[in-house]
């Protein structure tokens, strides 16, 4: 459920289809929404910020892998801090 959810959202970023998402998409994407530029904006985060967290290895681009693997590792992360001690 949550990997179709992440391929969703991967798709309506690429805006060109070239199976990864650029610098120039993941900006437009996070500039175009409101709701997004909003939770930025009170993170103090910059679309070049969250862009160089999701190029986990560097070369320039988002892959799926990249975005599914940071999502899961921020989704265990969350549930790790809700367990009781």
């Amino acid at each position: 459920m949550l990997r179709t959810r992440i391929t969703t959202l991967f798709g309506q970023i690429d805006a060109n289809g070239d199976g990864s998402i650029s610098r120039a998409e993941l900006h437009s994407k996070l500039t175009a929404d409101n709701e997004l530029q909003m939770m930025m904006e009170v993170a103090g985060k910059m679309p070049a910020y969250v862009f160089e967290q999701l190029d986990s290895d560097g070369d320039g681009v988002v892959t799926l892998e990249e975005l599914i693997a940071l999502v899961e590792e921020e989704v265990s992360r969350t549930r790790a801090l809700q367990l009781p001690t």
